[in-house]
């Protein structure tokens, strides 16, 4: 549009006169006209998004925006199935749009949920299965500010808590009969009011599904923990205090809006299927869609390069993996071991990870797939859209540091010792 407006400037100057203003605004609607026709509604609906986004992201004194109305809207294109908005680039270096790939994934979660409800509805004609309740939890600390709106003065709120019960609701809402959600947020004793301002947003916008939310917070007197602690001790909390079914699955995902929850279907359609199965998204394996790619240059990414042997030798070795010849193999279960999606039959949580896992820090995730294939539970690695919420979630290059001294202890506890593998009569290859 800019292009545009300067092309009729030029042709008037040489015409020796200034443009009128009806003659702008009739070049800037032609030109908005001719990208409509070039990317169809999809662009007419994001041009729309980063305008009202932008007016909100301004702290300029005196510029009244329409706050009101830009929180609804910039929720409706989280939360509904139709379009795919993302803030990055969904172009390739090739030129492809990943648009349609995200669709498609999103698409795939609602067929994958018709598919079950049938399966369940089926054994429910036979007497034999109640609603199963898919549990997603998400940990918290000092997350004020991602739960609430973007506004002039929260320019990275995403919404959050609003997005994710919207998204669940959208995709149960014609399964209640054999699928029920619950939604548990997780907070590891923020000082910043995170609670307080999710029992706020809870009490004002989001009163018909209050009751499937729950909030807990860790105990002041637990070990200090990070995110692994933070997601045990919860759910400890979940089967003490509302005894779930046996039938019911555990998953969580991160406090962002980073992976949408209506792509639960893509994890929930494999455990009704098979019960001895762990759904693990995938940023990286084929038909994953991954945005905005990797900034060779961020200090995180170079610190975590340089722990790239390290850290694969011992992902692999507690994943399937082996030692070849001529070094490492990359051969495991799970290529993508730390994407926050992923679901759990109830019985593993309950039985073997909340019984042996250890690792209270960032990369607890490889803990958790090494005890569930420890006890013969297959991972269905399954590729999912995410959109990078980077701002308020990058990972820092200390918290790549600690990751690696995690997995080392894993790696030390798990595959050295073996302990735990025996009890099940695990064999390594």
């Amino acid at each position: 549009m800019k292009a545009a407006i300067e092309q009729l400037e030029k042709e008037a100057s040489r015409k020796g006169r200034t443009p009128t203003q009806d003659e702008r605004e009739r070049k800037v609607k032609k030109a908005i006209e001719d990208w409509q026709k070039i990317l169809g509604e999809q662009f007419q609906l994001e041009i729309l998004y980063y305008v009202l986004i932008s007016c909100t992201a301004k702290v300029e004194k005196n510029i009244k925006s329409p706050m009101d109305d830009t929180i609804e809207f910039a929720r409706f294109l989280k939360t509904t199935r139709k379009y795919i908005i993302c803030p990055w680039n969904m172009l390739t270096d090739a030129g492809y749009d990943r648009h349609e790939d995200a669709k498609a994934l999103l698409d795939d979660s609602y067929h994958q949920m018709d598919v079950a409800a049938k399966i369940l509805r089926s054994r429910k004609q036979e007497g034999t299965v109640k609603p199963i309740v898919v549990w997603i939890f998400f940990a918290t600390y000092n997350e004020k500010a991602r739960l609430l709106p973007r506004t002039e003065t929260n320019i990275h709120g995403e919404d959050a808590l609003r997005v994710k019960i919207e998204q669940l609701e959208n995709l149960f809402k014609n399964y209640k009969d054999v699928l029920d959600w619950r939604l548990v947020v997780s907070d590891n004793r923020s000082d910043d009011g995170t609670l307080e301002v999710a029992e706020s947003i809870l009490q004002d916008c989001c009163t018909r599904s209050k009751d499937k939310v729950i909030l807990y917070q860790v105990p002041h007197f637990a070990p200090p923990m990070k995110k692994g602690g933070t997601l045990l001790f919860v759910m400890q909390h979940v089967l003490d205090k509302y005894s779930p079914k046996e039938e019911d699955l555990f998953g969580y995902t991160d406090a962002d809006t980073t992976v949408r929850l209506d792509l639960l279907g893509l994890l929930i359609g494999p455990l009704v299927e098979n019960s001895m199965t762990v759904a693990v998204g995938s940023r990286t394996i084929e038909g994953a869609v991954s945005v905005p790619g990797v900034n060779p240059n961020d200090p995180e990414r170079i610190v975590a390069n340089r722990m790239v042997p390290v850290r694969e030798v011992i992902r692999t070795l507690l994943l399937g993996g082996k030692l070849g010849d001529t070094g490492i193999e990359i051969f495991r279960e799970v290529e993508d071991t730390q994407c926050g999606f992923k679901l759990f039959p109830l019985k593993v949580i309950k039985d073997v990870i909340l019984q042996h896992a250890q690792d209270y820090g960032w990369a607890f995730d490889t803990e958790w797939l090494a005890l569930a294939l420890f006890a013969r539970y297959k991972l269905k690695e399954i590729p999912v859209y995410w959109a990078d919420s980077r701002v308020l979630s990058h990972t820092a290059p200390e918290m790549r540091k600690e990751m690696i001294e995690d997995w080392l202890c894993q790696f030390l506890r798990l595959y050295v010792e073996r302990k735990v593998a025996h009890k099940f009569d695990y064999e390594f290859l």
